[in-house]
């Protein structure tokens, strides 16, 4: 007996690979700011995924620094999307409370599973499509002549603005 058809997924294997590409939904950019209500999309192009079956596509976000879970509050920040391969790609939308991430690098791990198998995983802290920024901006104000932040009143007076930051290595900023 043979059978020979090259239709029959019963008789297909996948060898599926997925990339990724993460956006803030307000800056259309790998920079979110960090709000109480911050929302991530994470574009996870896949290729070799079987037609017709029902895949989970999960995302975590972790810390670039210490490959650790953010939280949101106690609970790790997490998002996932159920999608059965019609398209090239599918959105894992994030949610979260953001307002703890000022000054981090965050980077979000991906993980496609069937039938809770994982059959695709993209887990690259390097890899700059899967990174979030968290900038981070601060100032202070101080008076040369005191030393301090309290000045004598007078006609002529300077005050010296100190700007520290954490943000993007490599992008331009302007500061006014």
């Amino acid at each position: 007996a043979v059978h020979a058809d090259l239709k029959d997924t019963d008789q297909q294997i996948s060898f599926p690979e997925i990339g990724t590409k993460a956006k803030d939904s307000d800056t259309e950019e790998n920079i979110a700011n960090a709000d109480e209500k911050v929302q991530l999309t994470d574009t996870i192009f896949f290729k070799g995924l079987v037609p017709n079956l029902e895949y989970v596509a999960t995302g975590r976000l972790m810390d670039t620094e210490t490959e650790e879970p953010l939280l949101d509050g106690d609970t790790p920040i997490t998002a996932q999307t159920a999608f059965t391969p019609e398209a090239s790609t599918v959105d894992v939308v994030f949610e979260f409370n953001g307002s703890s991430l000022k000054g981090k690098n965050t980077v979000i791990y991906e993980s496609v599973t069937q039938e809770e198998k994982e059959v695709g995983m993209h887990a690259d802290p390097e890899f700059k499509d899967q990174q979030m920024f968290f900038p981070e901006i601060g100032t202070k104000a101080s008076c040369p002549e005191t030393g301090s932040q309290m000045a004598i009143p007078k006609k002529d007076l300077t005050i010296v603005d100190t700007v520290s930051y954490h943000l993007v290595p490599g992008k331009e900023y302007k500061l006014t």
